[in-house]
This record gives structure tokens, sequence and C-alpha cells, in this order.
């Protein structure tokens, strides 16, 4: 749905990427973020597992956030938004995952590093950060072998 004007296609998270992602999340509550989360089965994953934590999703597309959305209605602890992720802000939450395309990344560096409280964790599923070093790279070990870049905010920046 206007991926010719986002550059974003619909990407799915595997399972092994939620997994990975759970051992990423702080140990004790949290909030967290998905940007474009498509059918949001990452996010569900997540919440399931961890029922004190927050989980938002935003996604714009409309069938793709009301596939979404129907899919999530059991989760208390989830909530998923038709709602465009660059008007969206990042403080307050601990941790944002991205698994947008390379065109994009450049721009939520910059909001990123804006945006998000120091010590929040920054993972994006596939394409880094330009111009910047990830903390850490971590091979999700799925079909498609996705890399997770991690990004850890210091003093406001990433």
């Amino acid at each position: 749905w206007r991926t010719d004007r986002s550059r974003v296609p619909l990407y799915l998270s595997s399972p092994q990427a939620a997994d990975v992602l759970l051992n990423l999340l702080p140990p004790g509550p949290c909030r967290v973020l998905d940007l474009g989360c498509g059918d949001a089965s990452l996010l569900r994953r997540l919440a399931r597992k961890r029922p004190e934590s927050q989980f938002v999703g935003l996604e714009h597309a409309p069938l793709t956030w009301l596939w979404a959305r129907v899919a999530s209605g059991g989760l208390p602890n989830l909530s998923v938004r038709r709602e465009d992720f660059w008007r969206h802000g990042l403080t307050g939450y601990d941790l944002v995952y991205a698994f947008l395309s390379p065109v994009p990344m450049a721009r939520l560096r910059d909001k990123a590093s804006a945006e998000m409280n120091s010590g929040a964790v920054l993972v994006s599923n596939s394409f880094p950060l330009p111009d910047l070093a990830e903390d850490m790279r971590i091979a999700v070990g799925d079909r498609a072998m996705s890399y997770f870049y991690v990004y850890r905010l210091r003093g406001g920046a990433v």
C-alpha cells in the first residue's frame, strides 16, 4: 500500500527473529515499539511471552493493519495502530524494532538520535543504519539468513 511512496515493502519477521528479539528485551517490564509491524506476528509472539510488558505496533497499510488488529485482539498488552511511524515519537520506548528497507535507514538514524531515550535499544532487521557502527550484529538463524543490527543509545544519540 503506497510502497512507491514509502519505499518499504511488507517484510514479515520470522519466528526465529521473535525468539532472538525476546532475548534482547530488558529483564523487567518494558515498552517495545515495532515500526511497520505488518501482520504483528512478531509482536503477538513477544506479547504472549512477556505479559508484564507493553507492545505497540504501527502499520500504515489499511488491510495489513486490519489483519494485525484482528489477529491481536485477545492480547491486552499489545496495541496495533494505523499510523505513519515518521509521525510517532520514539521517546519512552525501551526497544524499537524496525524491518524496513535500505531507503529510509538514514532518516531512521536521525529520528532515533533525536527522539529515543538514553539507554534505549534500536534493533534493525537486515538493514544497518548508514555511517554508524552497530553495538552488536546477531545472526537470526532463519531461512533468509537475517541479521539484527543492534544500537544502544547513549545520551540521546545513537
